[in-house]
C-alpha cells in the first residue's frame, strides 16, 4: 500500500518532531514549523508566543478550558486556527490550545490525537522516515471510568 504523505523524521531534543504549515488570521500570513508527535495529547497545540505572532488575540478569541497533563491540572487558552497543512491534508478553522511552556521548552507545540486519528502511521527508524496513510474510520474517543 503506498502512503498519503511520507515524510523524513528530524529529532528535536529527544523528540520526533514533523514539519507543518499553520496560518495566521491572513491567509498571507504563515509560518512553516516543527510540531512534536504527541499521542497523549488529546488535542494539539502552539506556543503562545507563536499564536501571537501569528496574529492571534488570546484574549478575545480564546476560551480557557481545563486539561490534565503530566504536571496536573492545567488552563489553556483554546483558539480556532484559520488552517493547519498537516501530512498532505488542510485542517481549517481548527481548534488548538496555546500553551505558554512551549516556549520554554523550545518547542514551536505538539501534534496530537485530534490530527493523528486520522492516520494509520509507520515510523521507520531504520530509514529515518515516517508514512502517514488516511484512515477511512472513526474511532470512538469515549473515555470510560
Amino acid at each position: 500500500m503506498v502512503s498519503d504523505y511520507k515524510t523524513r523524521i528530524e529529532f528535536r531534543n529527544g523528540q520526533i518532531t514533523i514539519g507543518c504549515k499553520i496560518y495566521g488570521i491572513y491567509d498571507t500570513n504563515y509560518r512553516d514549523i516543527k510540531l512534536v508527535l504527541d499521542t497523549g495529547a488529546t488535542i494539539s497545540g502552539i506556543s503562545e508566543n507563536l499564536a501571537i505572532e501569528l496574529g492571534y488575540d488570546l484574549l478575545q478569541s480564546g476560551i480557557t478550558q481545563d486539561f490534565d497533563t503530566a504536571g496536573g491540572t492545567q488552563p489553556f487558552s483554546i483558539i480556532t486556527v484559520k488552517r493547519i497543512d498537516f501530512a498532505g491534508s488542510q485542517y481549517r478553522d481548527h481548534k488548538i490550545l496555546c500553551n505558554e511552556h512551549f516556549d520554554n521548552m523550545f518547542i514551536d507545540g505538539v501534534i496530537g490525537l485530534d490530527i493523528l486519528l486520522n492516520y494509520n502511521i509507520d515510523i521507520n527508524f531504520d530509514g529515518n522516515f515516517i508514512e502517514f496513510y488516511r484512515r477511512h474510520k472513526e474511532i470512538d474517543m469515549t473515555i470510560t471510568p
